[in-house]
């Protein structure tokens, strides 16, 4: 969860995903994306189909920018 501010609206609450590599002992943020939806489900089945299908990070903005098409 995010908190964001927009000059327009002011305060609002939006999700995004953050990918991580995990190591013994920590884990190493690979990259993320900001302020995907204002749709918590959303996202959280975003994040879901992505581990299940292990997608590289690399491909993360074209798989949201797709599901939000």
């Amino acid at each position: 969860m995010e908190r964001q501010t927009c000059p327009e609206i002011g305060w609002y609450q939006s999700f995004g995903l953050a990918v991580y590599c995990a190591r013994p002992g920590s884990q190493v943020l690979l990259t993320a994306l900001f302020d995907i939806s204002l749709d918590r489900a959303f996202v959280e089945r975003l994040a879901e189909d992505c581990t299940r299908f292990q997608l590289d990070p690399v491909h993360l903005m074209d798989v949201a920018e797709d599901a939000l098409a």
